[in-house]
């Protein structure tokens, strides 16, 4: 696993995100990435416990971890607290790490030699894009409702599928 700085020249961990981003959504940041696809070489080792942690660890086993994420890593990170910052009425949720992590993973095609800013952008931009048109559904409040909330888009897509299959 390598170590990487971002454009400004320093490690991701010295980034201040405190002006602009709630403590609970940057710690949430903080431990999904490491457990964003980690048997997928482009983002992580190709061990479950490459951070030294299991899934049972507790938060504060994550300090000072951000300075060890690949660069592809460290991008999804940016990536997610920018998504966090510029939506704060929504903030982050998990899942959104997902969907980010896929996207970067096809803008790269597949290779961290093909990782720049550019592939961050283009991550950016369509999770972005995506949150216009999804951000309901990554709102807990909505989702006891029946019109609106992952759950409820979950069965909608279901339903889609159903018909589709017949």
């Amino acid at each position: 696993m390598t170590s990487s700085n971002n454009s400004s020249g320093g490690n991701i961990s010295n980034c201040n995100y405190s002006n602009s981003i709630s403590n609970s959504a940057l710690t949430a940041i903080d431990m999904d990435v490491p457990r964003t696809m980690p048997k997928v070489r482009f983002f992580g080792s190709t061990t479950e416990n490459s951070y030294g942690c299991d899934s049972n660890c507790n938060q504060s086993h994550y300090i000072g971890l951000t300075s060890m994420l690949t660069t592809a890593s460290q991008g999804l990170h940016r990536v997610l607290t920018t998504i966090a910052t510029v939506n704060a009425g929504l903030g982050y949720v998990q899942g959104m790490n997902e969907l980010a992590a896929h996207l970067m993973y096809v803008f790269a095609e597949g290779t961290i030699d093909k990782f720049d800013l550019c592939v961050e952008a283009d991550t950016f931009f369509c999770l972005q894009t995506l949150l216009s048109h999804l951000g309901d559904d990554f709102c807990r409040e909505l989702d006891a409702d029946h019109e609106m909330g992952m759950l409820t888009t979950l069965r909608h897509y279901e339903h889609v599928l159903q018909f589709f299959d017949k």
